[in-house]
């Protein structure tokens, strides 16, 4: 095939087709990597989703709690929600490897739902988290 048609067997096509100089595709591309040069220079941070296993290990006891992980791209929500009649303290473990383990401590009154998160701050592939939950004194 030298360019001048279709390669042989094919028909030609009968719709006119836009021809672009080369000179502009090449300016479009140099543009397109300097833009983009900038932006890693600048530490805009790129759109990119990751995906990653949750993995729940929990210990409430007598607890009637729900634990459920809400995994997003660059954060994992942890849902808490207690149905048990008092209030409860729950001592999350988060080990998002190669990050350090985080702690956290949450407090959920009665019939209430309550929120933890952890952000990345590098990629993950798999995050195991150990819900400990007790039941709280009055106060």
């Amino acid at each position: 095939m030298n360019g001048c048609g279709p390669p042989p067997g094919l028909p030609r096509d009968p719709l006119p087709r836009e021809v672009v100089p080369v000179a502009s595709t090449r300016r479009a591309r140099s543009v397109a990597a300097v833009a983009c040069g900038f932006l890693v220079i600048l530490g805009v941070p790129v759109a990119h989703a990751q995906t990653y296993k949750v993995q729940v290990y929990a210990d409430v006891g007598e607890l009637d709690m729900k634990i459920e992980p809400i995994p997003h791209d660059d954060v994992l929500v942890v849902r808490l929600t207690n149905h048990s009649p008092g209030r409860v303290r729950c001592d999350l473990l988060y080990d998002a490897a190669p990050q350090t383990p985080s702690r956290k401590t949450t407090y959920i009154d009665a019939g209430k739902t309550e929120e933890s998160s952890l952000r990345a701050q590098r990629e993950w592939f798999r995050v195991n988290v150990k819900a400990t939950c007790r039941a709280v004194a009055p106060r």
